[in-house]
């Protein structure tokens, strides 16, 4: 026989917010930002009897952030391109 008892939470966000210029032009640019949160809260036990060598208990708590800013500048000139 056995028992088993697991709970999960679980919650995550992500935004990004992304500015691009028209490439009609010689000079273009792409600029940006992204945030991103999750959390993750384990708290389950899971138990095999009559196997005690197999019984497992756990608690896990997590929190993650994350942020970044990016951006890219492109110019023609002629046959090239910086």
């Amino acid at each position: 026989g056995g028992i088993a008892q697991v709970d999960m939470e679980l919650d995550q966000f992500s935004q990004e917010f992304r500015l691009v210029s028209p490439i009609d032009g010689n000079f273009d640019y792409a600029v940006g930002a992204l945030f991103q949160t999750s959390d993750l809260i384990d708290r389950g036990d899971l138990g095999v009897i009559p196997r005690p060598t197999a019984s497992t208990a756990s608690s896990m708590d997590q929190n993650t952030r994350d942020i970044s800013v990016y951006g890219q500048l492109g110019y023609d000139y002629g046959p090239f391109r910086l």
